[in-house]
């Protein structure tokens, strides 16, 4: 036999004169014991007598009941899909203020993004946690014996590191980096990642070619006293050029502003402002006193290691968006 919930006539105030008379009857979903207690408590509670048009109007309200359950799930769902979406937003949001380093109006068309110059594991993972809180890119510095003190870069170990990063910049200030990029191919990170190095060590187009089908991303450095002649058809295959404003190796180095000339007008000589895909970058050099001349410049990307550590990051951060 089957019975009726009693639950909307004990807790709905628009049930409670109607209740009695149904008790008289099974009730669906309860026992027929505890139809009967509820019933003796109820009739005495109230002190009705049965009528006879109650059980339609319980009927009525458990019809409204379940409807309104209905409605208030569907609405849960809803809201759910609205903070999730929202949420999602300013994920996105947050993403693009962060790589744009809170982008101030004094600082329209300038991407800020700090540089990994670390020479352990540890250090680079202390230094990566500072970051992760603000930057979405970031740099990594590689440099070897041959330049200068070699810093900390593990093929496998540096990418599992910096995982929570959209993009990764790998500059290699290395002897022969055309043959360890050939060598390392199955092993180094391709996806989100550009590896960047001396134009003079380039060897040949085709070399070029080569990085190209093996899956990089490739860009080429000019650092002080380089010549800044450079064959065309390079520049329709490469994806950034950058300008080394320091002399390579060591952090904090001094900014030689005779590279930001050098920069501007090879910009204008070989019209890179048509190249798609093509980012102009700087780095090194980077101080409070000096910011103007690289909010001057035709850099569209600004790396640097040393402001960022030097004021510490969020400091750095709030000089930036600040700045007039």
């Amino acid at each position: 036999m089957e019975y009726t919930t009693i639950a909307a006539i004990v807790f709905s105030s628009k049930t409670y004169l109607s209740a009695p008379t149904l008790l008289n009857k099974p009730l669906k979903g309860t026992s027929k014991g505890f139809v009967v207690a509820k019933t003796h408590c109820i009739k005495s509670a109230l002190g009705f007598a049965p009528t006879s048009t109650s059980a339609n109007l319980i009927k009525s309200n458990d019809t409204n009941t379940h409807k309104t359950i209905s409605i208030a799930c569907f609405a849960i769902v809803v809201c759910f899909f609205i903070v999730f979406s929202i949420y999602q937003f300013l994920q996105i949001v947050s993403s693009f203020v962060h790589v744009k380093c809170y982008n101030s109006s004094m600082i329209p068309a300038k991407k800020f993004i700090p540089t990994a110059l670390t020479f352990s594991k540890p250090e680079l993972q202390e230094w990566v946690k500072q970051l992760n809180k603000y930057f979405k890119e970031i740099q990594i510095d590689v440099v070897d014996a041959s330049v200068d003190k070699q810093t900390y870069f593990d093929e496998i170990e540096t990418f599992k590191v910096v995982k929570d990063f959209n993009k990764v910049s790998i500059h290699l200030m290395i002897s022969d980096p055309v043959l360890y990029l050939k060598n390392k191919s199955n092993v180094l990170k391709k996806e989100g990642t550009i590896y960047i190095f001396k134009y003079f060590k380039l060897g040949s187009v085709l070399d070029l070619k080569d990085l190209k089908k093996l899956g990089y991303k490739i860009g080429i450095s000019f650092e002080p006293d380089d010549s800044l002649e450079i064959n065309p058809e390079v520049l329709s295959l490469i994806n950034e050029v950058m300008f080394v404003l320091v002399t390579p190796g060591k952090s904090g180095r001094d900014l030689k502003i005779e590279m930001l000339q050098d920069l501007n007008s090879f910009y204008e000589k070989h019209k890179l402002d048509v190249f798609d895909n093509l980012n102009v970058s700087v780095d090194g050099g980077l101080k409070v006193s000096n910011l103007q001349k690289y909010i001057n410049s035709k850099a569209d990307i600004i790396y640097s290691n040393s402001f960022f550590k030097t004021n510490g990051v969020e400091e750095a951060i709030n000089l930036l968006a600040n700045y007039k």
